[in-house]
C-alpha cells in the first residue's frame, strides 16, 4: 500500500512565475522539478543573455539567478531586470554571502542553502511586497525552511 504524501504548499500568493537562471544542471533541474511540483510556473535558462531574452515582466514575478554565470553576472542581470521592471523580484544566489551592490536585490540566497531555503524566500517575498519598506532578505548556508 503506498505511503500517504504530506500536504504540498501552495505557491506564494502573488507569484505566479519564476525565471530561473542558473548555469549548473543539477541545481537548475532540481529547482525547477521542486518548484513545479509546489505549483509555481517555472522557465528556466542557463546564461543571463537568455534570461534577458525570456524575460517578460507581465509574466515574470520573480528572476533567480545565479551570481557566477558567465558573462554577464547575476547582480549585473538583477540591475538590468530592475531597470526594466522596478517590480520584478530579483532573487541572488550567491556563493560567498551578499555582494555589496544589494540594491537591485529582494533577496540573497547562499549557495548551498536547500531548495527549500528558496520555496521560504519566495514565500518571504510575497508577503513583504506589501510593505513599504524595501529590505533585501539574505538566507544563510544551512538554512531551511520549516516543511
Amino acid at each position: 500500500m503506498p505511503k500517504p504524501r504530506s500536504p504540498v504548499k501552495p505557491p506564494a500568493p502573488g507569484v505566479k512565475c519564476v525565471l530561473l537562471v542558473v548555469d549548473d544542471d543539477a541545481a537548475r533541474l532540481t529547482a525547477k522539478w521542486t518548484l513545479t511540483n509546489l505549483g509555481y510556473q517555472v522557465e528556466v535558462t542557463r546564461c543571463a543573455e537568455e534570461a534577458l531574452t525570456l524575460f517578460d515582466p507581465a509574466l515574470h514575478d520573480v528572476v533567480v539567478t545565479d551570481d557566477t554565470l558567465a558573462g554577464i553576472t547575476g547582480t549585473e542581470l538583477g540591475h538590468i531586470i530592475k531597470l526594466r521592471s522596478p517590480r520584478t523580484r530579483v532573487v541572488l544566489v550567491a556563493e560567498r554571502g551578499a555582494p555589496a551592490d544589494r540594491s537591485c536585490l529582494d533577496a540573497v540566497l547562499e549557495k548551498g542553502a536547500a531548495v527549500w531555503g528558496l520555496t521560504d524566500v519566495l514565500q518571504r517575498l510575497a508577503v513583504a511586497r506589501a510593505c513599504p519598506q524595501r529590505r533585501t532578505l539574505i538566507v544563510p548556508h544551512g538554512t531551511q525552511a520549516a516543511r
